[in-house]
């Protein structure tokens, strides 16, 4: 009963929608989608179609987003074999074991940010070339 409990929350569609509604939102608008393009055509030999830049910026994060919060709002406890539902601090552990991945992004923006230097387009975008490699000391 306790895999089933950590394959709900931990290894479900929810935290990997969760996940992948980040990727694209730091693939598309932080790192730009424009230059993950000529990354990835660079990697390929040819430039992808135009209009899979829409989906990385608009299309899937909305799709992500819009799943995980139908889920959200039909979310029923977990059961096992249909009979036994499990107590209330069963619950909260699972919820625990999925916040523990699905927090790693948006604490590390939040805590990015109040450690920047500067203005909101320096502390989120990407880091200068001269200084990659770099040491801060």
């Amino acid at each position: 009963m306790s895999f089933q409990l950590f394959d709900y929350y931990s290894a479900s569609g929810i935290t990997l929608l969760w996940q992948a509604f980040w990727e694209c939102v730091v693939v598309a608008w932080v790192y730009g989608a424009d230059r993950f393009m000529d990354d990835v055509a660079r990697m390929i030999g040819y430039r992808p179609f135009p209009w899979m830049k829409w989906c990385w910026s608009f299309i899937t994060p909305c799709v992500c987003m819009g799943i995980f919060l139908f889920h959200l709002m039909n979310y029923k406890p977990l059961t096992y074999n249909n009979q036994y539902v499990y107590p209330w601090w069963g619950e909260v552990i699972g919820w625990c074991m999925a916040l523990s991945s699905m927090l790693c992004i948006p604490v590390s923006v939040v805590y990015k940010l109040f450690r920047a230097q500067g203005d909101l387009q320096g502390a989120l975008g990407p880091p200068d070339k001269a200084s990659v490699g770099k040491s801060s000391s």
